[in-house]
């Protein structure tokens, strides 16, 4: 691979001249003259009003939200706020040109100058689409006459003096053959790498997403044949399912995407980079007006700076101080697609990287994609918000129709078996699970956990009798994968080391969560093993077991261009699940309180207690009530009664307890008092009726027609409000909302 100096070496002068002039008339020139015939257009609009302002005017009265935003699309915002025309680029004033001609009607034949207007607009797209004809000199000449016809179509439409429109056209050629200098030769040579070497570059490297490595051994599959595609369902009440690619038709800077546990968060994204690589005749509609696609990680421990994501993103492409200088300026006159994975995750040095990200001023055709857990969804807002940036925020839908989630796991199970009998076998046996333990399995990290354990140990889904068995086996499985890895090693106890093991593991998972740290250096990994030989020591298999391939069961690793390495758990649902082993056998073996086991307290542990309260409640129901207030109060410090969503997680976490202490787990309702509980079955109701334990419960009608009462359960009715349609204030402040669920 090229450097971008060995490029540069070997390309002519003249072909550094062409590319010049032809990048300083596809961004600079070609929006330049058409702004001043959007000028001539506007020439009654005070300079201090905003285009929408003048718009409003134009059309004799204001714009509802709706209108609005169905007038403009993605471009509303621009307009809302833009005053003067050279602020817009091609894409912008094509648009406001066609809205103004639109809202004025005032008898002109304006088809001629739209067309000349919309060809400049499309040949600066194709070249940037196509940034390798940039060193093509007769591109230069295309745009040029291009330009030309519409500064004569301008002046005929205005009726200019004939000396003004030939005064414009000279102006053109002397801007042309000027542009030549050292600054705008680097930006024109940097942009011009970044399109056509730049992007096969990353493109090669998102080839390393074609296939997917499945948590607990489960196998590697082709991510394109396996993806499901997700639906979301957009802010606000009574909106429908929508399909993921419809996030793209926001109008905002910025997407947040939110999704709880093993909803599917990071596919999509590693799937929209799949399909952002694909040859350009097979990239899909919602992706073709990006021209970049850069991938950001918020686990991520080794950048801190846009510059270092940029260098990562074109590995070694640019070498030279200009070049390096030079990179993000030319990045911010491109159409780039920011993909931001797991907002929860972040840290120290990913939220100085996203600060940055927030407060650059991109080009109005960018776009800024974040994925977040629920509880971190308010965090997120803040963050966006405080930042002078607007966004659009979806929740990813859940797969609760059967029909779904047999489609999702006939394609794993196509994939994942070359015999079709036995994909039809692991379809089959979902499609007979009781439906009350169906509909549970509403996310796809679940269905896999199925497909695992249908491979592995089959009978045991036999043994099901509640969701919380699924959770008992995928613990299960871990130590079956690790015993596997392990099957030629002799030791006493294999069992009891394994289960020991793990609990090294999880509490170094626990130290980490604490942190809200996901990921693990080298030197964190060395250490770990150390522990890990230490712990063998009294069993004798310090010299036999190797301890990399122990925790190459649980971990995968990603080799830095630094040369270091990185290790994360397959799946951060894993981890936590670990983690809460930890914690429950530390509250069962000893008398060491919960707030010291934990060490400190914050929402990255709240999926971790409340795994622990589903946990233990199962292991040991006597020590879940012992340990009862203490649970209650770290699950309060960990922020439950202030997430706008954990409804859900509580929800499901009490779904998941023995009937025998549901009364208590109960009291989890009223904690998350603040947040939405979206009723989906009569499982999420049920561990609830105990009368008198709590009398507080939030619901939101059903996507779709369930088996569940038409009004709430006598146990959960609130004193003094009648049935059908009920509500409540709750006493951490909220509001309870009862409908009808027919």
């Amino acid at each position: 691979m090229a450097s971008a100096a060995g490029i540069a070496a070997t390309a002519s002068f003249e072909e550094m001249r062409t590319i010049c002039q032809t990048h300083e008339v596809i961004m600079t020139l070609c929006p330049k003259y058409t702004s001043k015939l959007l000028a001539l257009e506007c020439k009654d609009k005070d300079k201090n009003v905003t285009y929408k302002t003048y718009l409003e005017k134009c059309r004799g009265q204001t714009f509802t939200q709706t209108e609005w935003k169905k007038l403009c699309g993605f471009l509303g915002g621009k307009f809302e706020t833009e005053k003067d025309p050279d602020n817009f680029d091609m894409t912008a004033q094509d648009k406001l040109f066609k809205i103004m001609f639109d809202i004025k009607k005032d008898g002109r034949n304006s088809t001629d100058l739209l067309n000349k207007v919309k060809a400049v607009k499309d040949i600066r797209n194709d070249l940037m689409h196509d940034a390798a004809s940039m060193k093509d000199p007769n591109k230069v000449h295309e745009i040029k006459d291009t330009l030309i016809e519409l500064i004569e179509e301008g002046g005929s439409f205005y009726s200019l003096p004939t000396s003004e429109t030939e005064d414009m056209k000279h102006e053109l050629q002397h801007n042309i053959d000027n542009c030549f200098s050292i600054g705008n030769k680097q930006l024109a040579h940097v942009t011009y790498l970044a399109l056509t070497e730049g992007k096969r570059i990353s493109d090669d490297r998102v080839q390393k997403y074609f296939n997917e490595n499945l948590p607990l051994d489960l196998g590697c599959v082709k991510r394109s044949e396996v993806f499901y595609s997700p639906k979301v369902m957009p802010s606000g009440q009574n909106k429908k399912p929508l399909p993921y690619t419809k996030i793209f038709d926001s109008q905002d800077r910025v997407i947040i995407v939110v999704g709880v546990v093993g909803a599917g968060k990071t596919n999509v994204l590693k799937n929209i980079a799949l399909q952002f690589s694909a040859l350009p005749s097979n990239i899909p509609d919602f992706l073709k007006g990006f021209e970049v696609l850069v991938y950001i990680e918020c686990r991520d421990r080794t950048m801190s700076s846009l510059q270092q994501v940029f260098m990562e993103h074109f590995e070694g492409l640019f070498t030279e101080p200009g070049e390096k200088a030079s990179v993000l300026q030319a990045v911010k006159q491109l159409h780039v697609l920011f993909l931001v994975d797991g907002f929860d995750e972040v840290n120290d040095m990913s939220m100085t990287v996203l600060r940055e990200l927030l407060k650059t001023k991109w080009h109005s055709n960018s776009r800024i994609l974040i994925t977040s857990r629920p509880q971190a969804f308010k965090e997120v807002k803040t963050f966006v918000t405080n930042n002078d940036a607007t966004f659009n925020e979806y929740r990813i839908a859940p797969l609760s129709e059967l029909h779904e989630q047999l489609e999702f796991i006939e394609k794993y199970g196509r994939s994942l078996n070359e015999d079709p009998a036995r994909a039809h076998a692991m379809r089959d046996r979902f499609a007979r699970l009781d439906p009350e333990l169906q509909k549970f399995f509403t996310e796809p990290i679940n269905l896999l956990h199925f497909c695992s354990i249908f491979n592995k140990t089959p009978k045991n889904i036999d043994r099901w009798r509640s969701f919380n068995d699924l959770s008992r086996d995928v613990l299960a499985l871990i130590k079956a994968v690790v015993a596997g890895k392990l099957c030629d090693i002799a030791v006493p106890d294999k069992d009891v080391l394994i289960d020991d093991l793990i609990m090294v593991v999880g509490k170094c998972a626990l130290d980490f969560l604490s942190r809200n740290q996901v990921t693990f250096a080298d030197h964190e990994i060395l250490r770990l093993k150390r522990q890990c030989i230490d712990k063998m020591k009294p069993y004798g298999a310090s010299g036999k077991f190797d301890t990399g391939v122990f925790l190459s069961t649980m971990l995968k690793e990603k080799r830095l261009l630094s040369g270091g390495t990185t290790y994360s758990f397959e799946h951060k649902s894993v981890q936590e699940a670990i983690t809460a082993h930890y914690v429950v056998g530390q509250l069962i073996d000893t008398e060491e309180p919960l707030k010291n086991i934990l060490g400190t307290t914050n929402s990255s542990l709240l999926e971790v207690l409340l795994y622990v309260a589903a946990e233990l409640s199962t292991r040991s129901p006597s020590q879940f009530q012992r340990r009862w207030g203490q649970l209650k109060e770290a699950l309060r410090d960990a922020g439950i009664d202030t997430g706008d969503d954990n409804g859900d997680d509580v929800r499901d976490c009490i779904a998941r307890c023995p009937d025998h202490v549901a009364g208590l787990v109960a009291e989890l309702a009223v904690l998350a008092g603040g947040g939405s509980w979206h009723v989906e079955n009569d499982m999420h109701t049920r561990p609830l009726r105990p009368p008198g334990q709590t009398k507080f419960l939030f619901l939101d009608r059903p996507r779709q027609p369930s088996p569940l009462p038409s009004s709430p359960p006598p146990e959960l009715c609130v004193e003094g409000v009648e049935e059908g349609s009920w509500e409540a204030d709750t006493p951490t402040g909220g509001r309870i909302n009862g409908c009808s669920m027919s």
